[in-house]
């Protein structure tokens, strides 16, 4: 009897005990790894919204998770830097959860009152929010990248 452990055993176990697909964990990780953070940050942030809503690990959506942890950041430095709370001033965004095909969800209103801020940003303040990762990957997905360059 072969007792040798390999990688296709402990994968069968991870699926058995999870209900997200490998797919779901490696876009979840890439997306986090893409803003300069971890796996380990990606998985202490699901454990905190897991409490938080008090919601099962295998209920929750963990690419939601990863989209609206760089949101929340993405909104605290856009508020520091330019004292606008886009979630509150007008220009609410919402994240559509749907797993690899997570995304937010916004309107053309609101993406159109965040490009006028941000455009009025001044050259000391667009070059804060470039020097944000996080900033930068959330405003290149609701397609204003270029207001910040």
């Amino acid at each position: 009897m072969n007792s040798e452990i390999t990688d296709s055993d402990v994968s069968d176990f991870y699926q058995n005990i999870s209900n997200w697909g490998s797919q779901d964990i490696v876009r979840a990780i890439e997306i986090y790894k893409e803003v300069g953070s971890t796996a380990e940050d990606l998985a202490e942030e699901i454990k905190e919204f897991s409490d938080s809503c008090e919601t099962p690990l295998e209920k929750i959506d963990i690419c939601y998770v990863a989209y609206d942890s760089i949101l929340q950041q993405a909104r605290n430095k856009i508020r520091e830097v330019l004292d606008f709370d886009f979630m509150n001033d007008g220009a609410d965004i919402n994240i559509y959860g749907n797993y690899l095909c997570t995304s937010y969800d916004y309107t053309q209103e609101n993406q159109d009152k965040l490009k006028e801020v941000l455009e009025k940003a001044t050259d000391e303040q667009k070059g804060e929010l470039r020097s944000d990762k996080v900033l930068v990957w959330f405003v290149e997905k609701i397609e204003l990248g270029e207001t910040i360059k």
